[in-house]
């Protein structure tokens, strides 16, 4: 890589951009990508289920899961990945317990409009999950 983004030279606050997630990364990114009926988008974690990149110039996209606070074991356990564990929070530096909700996935290319840093992070790349978790993600990738 030549340290270029497709768009020219990031600024210092942007340098992330050259550089993208792995599968497995958890990431913040602006959710709900549009405007209505929602209040507007919001930075939150989202699951990295894969990573794309152009073969003619320096682009990365992301497939990613969306996150959120709302649970809902009953409905979505084994469906979604739900991490709650507070060990596992810590590691994965989530804020809260939190559902990737495998059914709202999202490719988004991985520039400053989809994705952002969280205070105290130089990139959007908030962590990794452990081996358990991507076991667990395999498990409900299978029964859908």
């Amino acid at each position: 890589m030549n340290g270029r983004s497709w768009r020219g030279s990031p600024t210092r606050e942007h340098e992330w951009i050259v550089v993208p997630p792995s599968r497995f990364d958890i990431v913040a990114a602006w959710f709900p990508e549009d405007q209505a009926p929602n209040p507007g988008p919001k930075l939150r974690p989202a699951l990295v289920l894969q990573v794309l990149r152009s073969s003619r110039i320096e682009f990365f996209a992301c497939k990613i899961a969306y996150g959120t606070k709302s649970l809902k074991l009953r409905q979505r356990q084994g469906w979604d990945l739900i991490i709650q564990d507070p060990l596992e929070l810590e590691a994965l530096n989530l804020p809260v317990p939190t559902r990737f909700d495998l059914d709202h996935t999202l490719i988004a290319p991985w520039r400053v409009e989809f994705f952002g840093c969280w205070k105290g992070f130089a990139s959007p790349i908030i962590g990794h999950l452990t081996d358990y978790y991507v076991r667990e993600l395999g498990f409900c990738l299978m029964r859908s």
